[in-house]
């Protein structure tokens, strides 16, 4: 198969509409397997036989914990004829199908109908009634977790936009129309845009009387101070 996965690889532009789609879509098949690595098959065909294994396992065990005794080869052809009947689509899960099925190849193996029956009704209810509960469970704590996120998701893309867009009532107030600009230091102490002690403290450092220099101060680099 991967051969010919391989050989496809132009798509089919001649024939019928409805047959070049199908070709073209197993063409896209045929490349997906392609990009598959090789120990993924491995992995995947090795996880479905230990699943088949374990079922038909239980269902021996089923059988067993009500006296039936059945041979490894009538037990693999059970299986394999209950997993025929499975691909069935007439009831979901194969309900009823199934059972049916399960019964019906005890009896013809030589089993009695009532041991049977309590065999297959015991099988029926760990592999497939009991797990389909749980999965109700399962599928609805996904749909509201899934529904959580998406919200939040909304909410934080709300929030973004809402901080992005701009704040007119800011931008207006502090618009040049709305903001005269102060004429005066005492304008910006009124306005409680400037401390008044910074004020105060610059005017009182104007006020001072410039330091005079002596003649032999280090700093004096001319030789000679002057009063000021």
């Amino acid at each position: 198969m991967l051969g010919t996965a391989h050989r496809v690889s132009a798509p089919i532009h001649r024939g019928p509409p409805a047959l070049m789609n199908a070709l073209n879509q197993l063409q896209r098949s045929m490349a997906e397997i392609r990009r598959i690595p090789t120990q993924r098959w491995l992995l995947t065909g090795a996880a479905s036989a230990a699943n088949w294994l374990l079922d038909a396992a239980s269902l021996w065990a089923a059988g067993r914990a009500f006296g039936i005794t059945i041979t490894v080869p009538e037990l693999a052809l059970l299986y394999l004829g209950v997993q025929v009947v499975r691909q069935i689509p007439l009831t979901p899960a194969g309900i009823g199908l199934v059972d049916v099925a399960l019964l019906a190849g005890f009896v013809a193996a030589g089993v009695a109908r009532g041991p049977a029956a309590t065999a297959v009704l015991r099988y029926r209810l760990l592999s497939s009634w009991l797990i389909i509960p749980i999965g109700w469970v399962v599928v609805g704590v996904l749909a509201r977790s899934t529904a959580m996120d998406r919200q939040s998701v909304h909410g934080g893309m709300w929030r973004w936009r809402s901080m992005s867009k701009p704040n007119t009532a800011v931008t207006s107030a502090a618009s040049p129309a709305h903001c005269p600009t102060p004429n005066s230091s005492d304008d910006l102490t009124s306005a409680g845009l400037i401390d008044p002690s910074v004020i105060n403290t610059r005017r009182a450092a104007h006020d001072m009387p410039a330091i005079i220099i002596g003649p032999g101060h280090p700093d004096d680099r001319s030789g000679a101070g002057r009063a000021t």
